[in-house]
């Protein structure tokens, strides 16, 4: 390496300084906005994040309200205490279809006791379970249910009751996702996604100090979670936003500062060159005669100069 700066040119060394100092400067200036522009970008991709966890959140309690509004109404109407104590089975099912067709609910299921008395659109036994309101297993798919006690002339505490709720499926994850704008996703307690609108193909996610960074089917995502309603099982709910535009401004930024810094060096390198070589050609001319004298052509005129340029 001595070797190699030993043999170049006084020129070469001037013009390679001028084009590392050029490099340095134009790095010194862009890099750290790049890292705070960077830095910024995330930071407010995050708030994002943050935000639409708080909607989605809302969304799902909101729906919760809605079931165990319409449930309750249901419960309370008196045409449904009275099927139930005429025993007309063959009244009670229109009736409740045509409840469950003018409403958002997805199934019911009516109680005596323990025991079902009729269900719609819903085959899991829910009346023997607990009597819990929120998320709850049908089989092996999620849903929102709500369970009231049917009105009456005094009936026996929780002798008859009415069951009803929405799947937690993949038509209700796109309509949530279409409102908050986000890809949405119900976790199971090892952190699989049981349902999800995330793009098909492996999902590896990682917590960072600032929430969960996931890439699902190759796309980058910036996520936050939070725990369902009334779930014991440990299901969480997950926003996740795509941040791919993110990383291509990203890129894009870096390849502004690498090809600016690299333009900006190669002007200089022109420039430079350009002057150092007017700079340093009257000690080439005199180097140039001393060497003539010096090899003994004394009729060697010495260059002469007004000053140095």
């Amino acid at each position: 390496m001595r070797r190699l700066i030993a043999n170049t040119g006084l020129p070469a060394r001037l013009v390679a300084v001028v084009v590392v100092l050029i490099i340095l400067t134009t790095l010194s200036a862009g890099a750290p906005a790049y890292l705070l522009a960077r830095r910024q970008l995330a930071q407010q991709a995050w708030e994002r994040v943050d935000g639409t966890r708080r909607a989605t959140e809302s969304l799902y309690e909101a729906t919760l309200e809605r079931v165990v509004d319409l449930t309750t109404l249901l419960a309370e109407r008196p045409t449904l205490r009275r099927l139930m104590n005429d025993r007309a089975g063959e009244s009670l099912e229109p009736y409740l279809e045509t409840f469950l067709e003018q409403s958002d609910l997805d199934f019911i299921q009516v109680c005596e006791g323990a025991a079902i008395a009729t269900s719609i659109n819903v085959t899991t036994d829910l009346c023997a379970g607990p009597a819990e309101t929120g998320v709850v297993f049908l089989g092996e798919e999620p849903a929102l249910v709500a369970r009231q006690v049917i009105a009456g002339d005094d009936p026996a505490p929780g002798q008859d009751t009415v069951i009803a709720g929405i799947h937690l499926d993949a038509g209700f994850l796109a309509r949530l996702s279409a409102n908050t704008g986000v890809a949405q996703s119900i976790l199971d307690v090892d952190g699989q996604p049981i349902v999800s609108t995330l793009p098909p193909g492996p999902v590896v996610a990682t917590l960072t100090a600032e929430g969960w960074r996931i890439s699902a089917g190759g796309a980058p995502f910036f996520a936050a979670q939070f725990p369902l309603p009334g779930h014991s099982q440990g299901l969480y709910a997950e926003a996740a936003l795509p941040v791919t535009t993110l990383k291509e401004t990203e890129r894009y930024a870096l390849a502004i500062l690498a090809v600016g810094s690299g333009a900006v060096a190669l002007a200089g390198a022109v420039l430079g060159a350009w002057f150092i070589r007017r700079l340093t050609a009257p000690l080439s001319d005199l180097t140039l005669a001393a060497e003539r004298i010096s090899g003994g052509d004394l009729d060697t005129a010495i260059p002469r100069f007004e000053g140095p340029p």
